[in-house]
């Protein structure tokens, strides 16, 4: 069938037939059209979606309906196959084409993306596809269904058995009568009180609520405990707590001391009513292991501040944390499974396994800090973790969980060469690094493991610096071995000026694969005017792996000159081309001998003409077998429809046939580099 369909966005199909092949078992249907402008113009290798329908009856349902991305040709044209494209909806294989009311729906998206699509029509399919239908095959026609037989009748269901009858209740046995009380006897006289003895001298003297001591053998009076009967105190005269101790000078203290060798000084302080709940400082010279108030101490160290060279302990007898205040402000909390936090009320979430929480403040910026001496030998900060230890987390670890643009890690210089941060690897561990950066943010984002910058300096800052001095070391290893475009390194400049390079090396460099370049070039100093001007020259290009050879020879008296080549001519090339020029005079010049045994011969008409030569040969070597150049080459996956210079097709980034258009906006963000931190002397 012919087709001649409007597009309401002015593009317009033309030349549409469809056709099928019954010669071969197929039931696809072909369909072939040209792709217009509004001004009746083609549109040539433009990528473009078509969406493919068939309805039942004009108008009616889609039976099935499929679309292909496809790009027309230099003359606008494309050919599909209706039943090969990706599927939308329905099955192509069950449509039936004998009721041979199928139409045709087209639909059109110039954008080539399958998202906007403009109907182009419907038109019947006729004759043709209908042979689908005839290639099936028509079977015979079904014989009526026979009558079902009749159902059996039910059986007679059989009779229940008479239930037996029920046995009597046996008697229940009468209660017994309870026995007498007996009586109470009579209770006895009670005697007479005896007189009060006289009151007998008093021989002592003090004050009331004073607990009396001895003064004398005979003599009593005021002790230094006041008893109130409701407060107790001791080197107190008015207590106020229920009791209270009142001490008079540096380094008096509340001692228990043990009697029996032991030499134990002890301070118990009841913090609550629960049982064994004590503050308890310990103080015994023979205190390696044992029990305070029935709470074991397991084996104990001797450790820490000593009073007559015995272990000094601060003990909480209790699951209660340990609360250390100044001025009424909470300091520092040592919970009851042994963690400390300093400037928080409780340990965060994140940090549950930490023996030390340190929180930083507005007033005090720095968690926790080390300070060196200035003899430059010792370590402001060490972490350690033992040998043979399987920790995975590192000795020190940095974990910033904030919304700003904070470093887990963060290195600081205020003086002197050395590095802000510095790593070191002295083991003979092998495939380990000093340094090592892990991004797993989200994989669609710009993630870096590692990022360097220099914000200062001229020629000389490098936002980072590699180097090696070992015998087979290399100053930067990069290396990529999965994703969609792996790219080792990817280096991209968007400074402006004709000296703005994404790359420079100095030195030679060396390339085991393929160099793909967009153009190349030798770049050096002007012969004639070094000091002010480049000379740069263009590479010779060829599609096949070419190499040149050239020179100058002159004929003998007979005409003749052999051409010497490098011996390893042959080995290394196939294929070879001659050029011939005379030089000087009018001669005829011919290749005598083809190339044999790494030379070829020259003949002339006239004798002693000087006779400029070239050979070309294609690489032939083991690597170019392997390796041969594909001139042209179908564009696929994330190249195809895009350009390696979309700049020059009028396009941004997003057409780019390579990473810049997955990253374009590699170039508007850069990550936030904090400020440094201004850190007063002396913190």
């Amino acid at each position: 069938m012919k087709t001649q369909i409007k597009s309401l966005i002015a593009i317009v199909f033309v030349a549409a037939f469809a056709s099928a092949a019954f010669a071969q078992v197929t039931n696809k249907i072909n369909y072939q059209a040209v792709a217009r402008n509004g001004a009746g113009n083609e549109l040539p290798t433009q990528a473009i979606s078509v969406r493919l329908s068939i309805l039942d009856g004009p108008g009616g349902s889609v039976l099935y309906s499929e679309y292909h991305n496809t790009t027309t040709n230099l003359f606008g044209l494309f050919t599909l196959q209706i039943g090969g494209g990706i599927l939308v909806s329905g099955n192509y294989n069950s449509i039936n084409w004998g009721n041979g009311n199928q139409y045709l729906k087209t639909e059109l998206d110039p954008t080539g993306t399958n998202t906007s699509y403009t109907v182009m029509g419907e038109s019947q399919l006729l004759s043709v596809p209908y042979a689908l239908y005839a290639l099936a095959g028509a079977g015979g026609a079904t014989g009526p269904t026979g009558p079902t037989g009749a159902t059996g009748a039910t059986g007679i269901s059989g009779t229940n058995g008479a239930t037996g009858a029920t046995g009597a209740t046996g008697v229940t046995g009468s209660t017994g009568a309870t026995g007498a009380t007996g009586a109470t006897g009579v209770a006895g006289v009670t005697g007479p009180t005896g007189a009060t003895g006289a009151t007998g001298a008093a021989n002592i003297t003090g004050t009331t609520n004073y607990i009396v001591k001895f003064t004398g053998v005979n003599t009593g009076g005021n002790s230094r405990i006041v008893d109130d009967g409701t407060h107790i105190g001791i080197g107190v005269t008015v207590p106020v707590e229920i009791i209270q101790m009142g001490l008079t000078g540096v380094g008096d203290r509340v001692m228990i001391e043990q009697t029996n060798g032991g030499g134990a000084a002890s301070l118990y302080y009841k913090t609550s009513a629960t049982a064994n709940d004590y503050l308890v400082v310990e103080k015994n010279a023979s205190l390696a292991s044992g029990t305070i108030a029935g709470i074991s101490l397991g084996n104990l160290s001797r450790v820490g501040p000593t009073i007559n060279a015995g272990p000094l302990m601060l003990h909480v007898m209790s699951n209660n944390p340990m609360y250390f205040t100044t001025n009424n402000t909470e300091r520092m909390r040592i919970l009851a499974d042994g963690r400390i936090i300093i400037n928080e009320t409780a340990a965060q979430a994140f940090a549950t396994t930490a023996s030390l929480e340190v929180d930083g403040s507005s007033a005090n910026l720095t968690a926790i800090r080390g300070t060196a001496d200035s003899t430059g030998n010792a370590v402001a900060i060490h972490g350690y973790t033992p040998a043979g230890s399987p920790s995975f987390r590192g000795t020190i670890q940095a974990e910033y969980n904030g919304s700003g643009s904070g470093p887990a890690l963060y290195g600081f210089q205020l003086a002197g060469s050395g590095p802000a941060i510095f790593g070191v690897k002295n083991n003979s561990t092998d495939n380990s690094a000093a340094v090592f950066g892990q991004n797993l943010g989200n994989p669609a984002q710009n993630n870096y493991g590692v990022w360097g910058t220099s914000v200062d300096g001229s020629g000389g800052s490098f936002g980072g610096y590699f180097n090696s001095t070992a015998a087979d070391g290399n100053g930067l290893r990069a290396e990529a071995n999965s994703g969609t475009l792996p790219y080792a390194i990817w280096a991209q400049t968007t400074a402006p000026g004709p000296d703005s390079r994404a790359g420079f090396f100095q030195g030679d460099v060396e390339i085991i694969g393929n160099l793909s370049k967009s153009s190349g070039s030798f770049k050096i100093d002007h012969p004639l005017d070094p000091a002010n001007k480049y000379l740069i020259h263009s590479f010779v290009e060829s599609p096949d792996m070419m190499n040149v050879y050239n020179g100058n020879i002159v004929t003998d008296a007979n005409g003749e000159a052999v051409v010497s080549l490098p011996s390893y001519f042959q080995a290394e090339n196939m294929d070879f081309k001659y050029q011939l020029t005379c030089i000087g005079q009018f001669a005829q010049a011919m290749v005598l001998k083809k190339v044999e045994n790494n030379q070829f011969t020259i003949k002339t008409d006239k004798p002693n003409v000087e006779i400029s030569w070239q050979v070309t040969g294609v690489r032939n070597d083991l690597y170019a077998q392997k390796h041969r150049l594909v001139p042209e080459l179908e564009k696929t996956g994330i190249a195809k429809g895009k350009y390696i210079h979309p700049e020059l097709y009028g396009f941004g980034d997003e057409m780019a046939g390579d990473k810049r258009s997955q990253q374009a906006k590699f170039r508007k963000q850069q990550p936030v580099i904090p400020a440094p931190l201004s850190i007063p002397a002396g913190k």
